[in-house]
């Protein structure tokens, strides 16, 4: 008669405990393997636009705002839409918009806007400041432009020197505006909403 030893216990024991972890395992690495084939080389989009934000920051300093527009799979590859804002907060900001591909990491730049001279209508913020400073005539302070509706979120990101109430405010008070600017001289700030052609419509 056969005899269960203890040896034979721990046997069966373990056979059990790896047929219950393949059980637990298999359908879990099914779905590892579906997600890497629609996301070539284990590249997700989080991972995707950290990889062109990290290269625009490398590339352009901490001072530098990035923004990434979009990122779309493409292929085998993904693609990104960034935009890089170069002094943001000065008189005269610069915009540059970057078109990414990875992997490898490649890219393709545009210099949108490069001069401080006024460019009408006014499409992106950095427009709106070099058209509000080259008017009044202030080089020097610390500038920020809101597209209309204004977006608080946005704005504690942006605008760190300008208390984002006071611009909430300001801009529910108005009609017909497409802009607010911002501009801090020491302890002053003043408020200027401005339409798509920077006329001034209202100050604070």
């Amino acid at each position: 008669m056969f005899k269960v030893t203890r040896m034979h216990r721990k046997m069966f024991l373990w056979a059990l405990l790896f047929l219950v972890l393949a059980l637990i395992v298999l359908p879990y690495t099914s779905l590892l393997q579906a997600s890497l084939s629609r996301n070539p080389g284990g590249i997700t989009r989080e991972m995707a636009q950290k990889f062109v934000e990290d290269d625009a920051r490398n590339a352009f300093g901490d001072d530098a705002i990035v923004s990434t527009k979009t990122v779309t799979q493409s292929g085998d590859s993904w693609k990104a839409e960034v935009e890089i804002e170069l002094e943001p907060h000065s008189a005269c900001p610069k915009l540059l918009r970057r078109h990414y591909s990875l992997m490898p990491l490649l890219f393709v730049e545009e210099r949108l806007v490069t001069s401080c001279e006024p460019r009408k209508p006014l499409g992106h913020r950095v427009e709106a400041i070099i058209a509000y400073a080259s008017a009044t005539g202030k080089p020097a302070g610390y500038y920020c432009a809101f597209k209309l509706p204004f977006s608080m979120q946005e704005a504690v990101n942006y605008c760190g020197a300008v208390e984002p109430s006071s611009v909430e405010a300001f801009a529910q008070s108005l009609e017909g505006a497409k802009w607010v600017i911002a501009f801090k001289d020491g302890e002053t700030t003043r408020l200027a909403a401005l339409d798509d052609y920077a006329n001034v419509l209202a100050t604070h």
